[in-house]
């Protein structure tokens, strides 16, 4: 994708601050490219309040991965804040997008390298055994080929 121009990018703005979902998440993936990370941040979670899936599984993951490497650095204050973010958009895409939301969850958390931890392989499982349970077909299909790889 090339980059944006600032003709395209504040039409882009006015669509976000319109409701747009696609554009505060073009904006964010522009920005991102630009390392920008803080415009990155902010048009990241326009799109997820928007209730785009794709924005909500970046904030719930990233906020988990990245509380893990705060908590070695011994900021529990701010550790304990990126949990609750995860918390919350790990809730909110439960709620908003059921066994979807859930099936890409796992699909993020196995593929973070931040899978590598125990608790974020079982909070995977878990969520892949709730989007089956749901009746998600791809979920179904991921938790038999883990049971048979192993």
């Amino acid at each position: 994708m090339s980059t944006l121009n600032p003709a395209e990018i504040r039409k882009l703005k006015k669509l976000a601050d319109d409701g747009d979902s696609e554009a505060a998440w073009t904006l964010a993936m522009h920005y991102g490219r630009e390392r920008e990370s803080t415009l990155f941040n902010e048009h990241v979670t326009r799109a997820a309040e928007l209730g785009l899936l794709e924005a909500q599984v970046i904030l719930a993951v990233g906020n988990s991965c990245m509380s893990t490497g705060i908590r070695m650095e011994e900021d529990e204050v701010f550790s304990e804040h990126m949990v609750r973010e995860a918390r919350y958009w790990t809730h909110k895409v439960s709620t908003d997008h059921g066994a979807e939301g859930k099936f890409e969850l796992a699909k993020a958390y196995i593929s973070t390298a931040e899978a590598s931890e125990a608790n974020k392989q079982g909070e995977a499982v878990q969520l892949l055994k709730e989007a089956a349970n749901e009746g998600h077909t791809q979920a179904m299909r991921w938790l038999w080929e883990r049971q048979s790889s192993m």
